[in-house]
């Protein structure tokens, strides 16, 4: 349980950081970011 907590301590100041780089995209899938970051690109192209 100790080993839990101080990891999701962590998890959440990535999630933190990565959400506003991740919310600006027009598709906004997490799970997909390898496919929304090649879809951004070339429709910002």
């Amino acid at each position: 349980m100790s080993a839990a907590l101080p990891l999701q301590t962590q998890t959440n100041v990535t999630i933190s950081p990565q959400k506003p780089a991740i919310e600006p995209s027009p598709r906004g899938e997490t799970h997909t970011q390898s496919t929304a970051y090649t879809l951004t690109r070339p429709l910002s192209h």
